[in-house]
C-alpha cells in the first residue's frame, strides 16, 4: 500500500493589543494535518475561557485548528500522536495564572474535524462560550464537560455512524443540546448542577432505534423537546421540581406518550430533579 504523505502544518502569528494602560499580547497558532489512512481519531479538547467553535471540515484535512490566546496567561496545546491516533488541542493556564481577569480581546479556538473518520470526542470547555456543531461528522462517542459556560451542542444533520454514548456534565451553565435525534446515540447521560437547560430530541431518527437517556438536574429550568413521531416513556424522581406530564398517560411510576406501542423509534428517559421547573414541548418533526 502506498501511503500518502502526511503534512502537518503549524503557523504562529503574534499580535499585541493595548488596553487600559497595559498591553495584552495575543498569539495566533494554526495547525492542520492532511487526511491519510486514519481509521479513527480520539480528540481531547481543553478550552477554559473565551470563544470556542467546533464543526465539520471539508474532509481533505484530518483536522484544522486556529487558536488565538493570551500568551501571558495561557499555553497552547496542539499535539497529535500518530501511533495512538490522538489529538490534544486547546489551552492550559501558565503556572500562577489561574485568575485570568478581563480579556479586552477574547481568546478564540476554531476546530474543524474530518467527517470521514470515526471520532471519539472528549471536550472540557470550562467557562467558555462554546458552539459545537457536530452534525454530519462520524461520531462514535462524546463526553462533554461545561463549567460556568454558555454552550450549545447541535446536530444539524444526521451522524454518519452509530454513536455509542453521549455524556454531558454541566455546572452553572446555560446549555442547549439540539437535534439529538440526529446524533444516532444509543445512550445519553446528562448531569446538570444549575442553569437553564434545553434538551431537544428532534432530528431524523433511524427506524427501530431506541435511545436510553438518564437526566439529572440539581437546580434550574429544563425544557425537553420531543418529536411527535417518537414514542417516549419518562420515569420521574423529583423532590421540589415541577414536571409537566399533561401530554402523557400515567402508568405507575412511568409517563407514557400517546402511540408509544406503535412508534417505530422510541426513547426511555429516566429523570431526576431536585429543584426547578421541567417543561415538555412536542414538535411535529
Amino acid at each position: 500500500m502506498i501511503r500518502r504523505p502526511v503534512i502537518p502544518i503549524v503557523v504562529l502569528l503574534a499580535s499585541t493589543v493595548a488596553a487600559s494602560g497595559f498591553a495584552q499580547s495575543f498569539r495566533t497558532v494554526t495547525a492542520s494535518r492532511i487526511h491519510a489512512d486514519e481509521e479513527s481519531l480520539h480528540v481531547e479538547l481543553q478550552f477554559g475561557a473565551g470563544e470556542l467553535a467546533v464543526e465539520r471540515g471539508n474532509g481533505r484535512a484530518l483536522y484544522r485548528t486556529s487558536l488565538r490566546y493570551l500568551e501571558e496567561k495561557f499555553r497552547p496545546i496542539t499535539r497529535y500522536d500518530e501511533r495512538g491516533r490522538r489529538l490534544r488541542v486547546g489551552i492550559e493556564p501558565r503556572k500562577g495564572s489561574l485568575n485570568i481577569g478581563t480579556l479586552k480581546t477574547p481568546q478564540r479556538l476554531e476546530l474543524f474535524l474530518s467527517p470521514s473518520v470515526p471520532l471519539d470526542l472528549n471536550a472540557d470547555v470550562g467557562a467558555a462560550e462554546a458552539t459545537l456543531e457536530l452534525g454530519g461528522l462520524s461520531i462514535a462517542a462524546i463526553d462533554i464537560k461545561a463549567g460556568a459556560a454558555d454552550a450549545t451542542v447541535s446536530f444539524d444533520r444526521p451522524n454518519l455512524i452509530t454513536c455509542r454514548t453521549l455524556a454531558i456534565k454541566t455546572g452553572a451553565a446555560e446549555f442547549r443540546a439540539l437535534g439529538l435525534g440526529n446524533s444516532r446515540c444509543a445512550r445519553l447521560t446528562f448531569a446538570g448542577g444549575a442553569g437553564d437547560i434545553t434538551l431537544d430530541f428532534t432530528g431524523e431518527w433511524n427506524e427501530a432505534a431506541t435511545m436510553e437517556a438518564d437526566v439529572k438536574l440539581t437546580f434550574g429550568a429544563l425544557q425537553l423537546r420531543f418529536p411527535r413521531h417518537v414514542g417516549v416513556t419518562v420515569t420521574v424522581d423529583r423532590l421540589l421540581a415541577s414536571f409537566d406530564g399533561s401530554s402523557f398517560t400515567r402508568r405507575g411510576s412511568q409517563y407514557v406518550s400517546e402511540g408509544f406501542e406503535s412508534a417505530r423509534a422510541t426513547m426511555n428517559l429516566s429523570l431526576k430533579a431536585v429543584v426547578g421547573d421541567i417543561d415538555v414541548v412536542w414538535v411535529e418533526r
